[in-house]
């Protein structure tokens, strides 16, 4: 159960960093979604952030 949790919190960041923001600073919006889901994933290894776009 805990581990079902874990992967939907990780797919929810994974997901929020890749969302397109329709406002016109879509891209600083995204870039700071990408760092925040970096910072939430931190504890995952370097290659696999890579993998995802991280």
């Amino acid at each position: 159960m805990a581990e079902m949790l874990s992967q939907m919190t990780l797919w929810h960041v994974i997901s929020r960093a890749f969302a397109s923001s329709p406002r016109k600073d879509a891209h600083a919006s995204q870039a700071a979604g990408q760092q925040l889901a970096r910072r939430r994933l931190s504890h995952l290894p370097e290659h696999l952030l890579r993998d995802i776009g991280l």
